[in-house]
């Protein structure tokens, strides 16, 4: 009966090291094929690229999410709360990141005096405000007015 039990016991625990180690495998998103599962397994943090004035780290997002936060104040003034939802993007043909703002700052300033006609008009106007930097290598609008860029090779 003793040894009944160990061997239950043993098969038991024999499971849940498997389980444990399968369930901290990376796994392809359905319909991502075996090139999102190596992005998955290879993936890290984004680099450090630039000391902040206090002395802290900023990632490359932050960095991007600096100079689209210039731009949008730059192209729209009025709008002074507007955070920029920078995102890397999904389909590398793309560009590596996106700037998704158009359409929520156009749903503020629809119905304003001057405002833009079209989500594709609020990017382009950001874009417009788009600071000269070294980070950014290429710019692009796809859709409705979501911001592709490609980051620098020098980077």
């Amino acid at each position: 009966m003793l040894s009944k039990l160990s061997s239950a016991s043993t098969d038991l625990y024999s499971r849940a090291v498997r389980v444990r180690a399968f369930a901290s495998r990376p796994v392809a998103a359905p319909g991502r094929g075996a090139t999102h599962l190596a992005a998955a397994k290879t993936a890290q943090p984004s680099p450090t690229i630039s000391m902040a004035a206090a002395g802290e780290a900023v990632t490359l997002r932050g960095e991007l999410s600096s100079l689209f936060k210039t731009a949008i104040s730059s192209a729209f003034p009025a709008v002074q709360d507007a955070e920029p939802v920078v995102a890397p993007c999904n389909n590398p043909q793309h560009g590596d990141y996106q700037c998704n703002n158009a359409m929520a700052l156009f749903g503020k300033l629809k119905g304003k005096e001057g405002a833009p006609k079209n989500p594709r008009d609020v990017a382009t106007a950001i874009l417009k405000g788009l600071p000269d930097n070294s980070t950014i290598q290429e710019t692009g609008l796809a859709g409705p007015g979501f911001i592709n860029c490609k980051i620098s090779t020098a980077y």
